[in-house]
């Protein structure tokens, strides 16, 4: 009877001791997944760090610089283009001009007479 009762004991030790076992490396199990949370935030942290350090300094990406590099190019060669087509319009309205002044004088003081009234009477 007492050796019965040494084997239940032994039998219910032994179960127990299967259960702490199971029980400690569910909670080794979790350990680790709970380290790797950990490291993966930790780095996922630095990264935010250093995205706000440039945020503050307010620099750009590489990709954004190269843009900017691109877009005042364009505008540098836009504004060539525009300067070169504005010095022929001045050009242009000089030429104007002349001509103008030699059908006026063609045209003589009665021409002249009949600008200045038509001149006159759109001001008014």
């Amino acid at each position: 009877a007492a050796v019965d009762k040494f084997r239940a004991q032994r039998t219910a030790v032994l179960a127990d001791s299967r259960t702490a076992q199971k029980e400690l490396q569910a909670h080794a199990t979790k350990q680790k997944k709970l380290q790797a949370a950990l490291d993966a935030a930790s780095t996922q942290a630095k990264a935010l760090e250093a995205a706000v350090g440039l945020a503050k300094q307010g620099g750009l990406s590489d990709g954004e610089v190269q843009r900017i590099a691109e877009i005042d190019a364009e505008i540098s060669a836009l504004g060539k283009r525009v300067e070169a087509q504005a010095k022929k319009v001045v050009v242009v309205d000089a030429q104007l001009d002349e001509l103008q002044e030699k059908v006026l004088c063609i045209g003589g003081v009665k021409l002249r007479k009949l600008k200045s009234t038509v001149e006159t009477r759109r001001e008014q």
